[in-house]
């Protein structure tokens, strides 16, 4: 429960709730895409179960698996990563 006084839900009712509520369909947007990145970046094992015991080598391999999940999502939509073979 969100107990900021300007918090407010960003997930839609369902269909057969009789009393709708209305969602900002761009915020909605907004927070999906920040909890799939999140349930993505603990697909990697070493991120969910927090393996390394300092912070900073734990932070290390977060902006490595973040590197990561921006490089596949970046790469359907530029035709995908070419090797240096191919370019020449």
């Amino acid at each position: 429960m969100l107990r900021l006084p300007a918090g407010a839900a960003a997930i839609p009712s369902t269909a057969t709730r009789k009393i709708q509520h209305t969602v900002d369909k761009a915020l909605y947007a907004l927070r999906n895409r920040i909890e799939r990145f999140f349930n993505r970046a603990k697909n990697s094992r070493r991120v969910a179960t927090r393996y390394d015991k300092l912070i900073e080598s734990f932070a290390a391999f977060v902006l490595l698996a973040s590197i990561r999940i921006w490089i596949k999502g970046t790469s359907k939509y530029c035709g995908g990563l070419q090797s240096p073979a191919s370019l020449g």
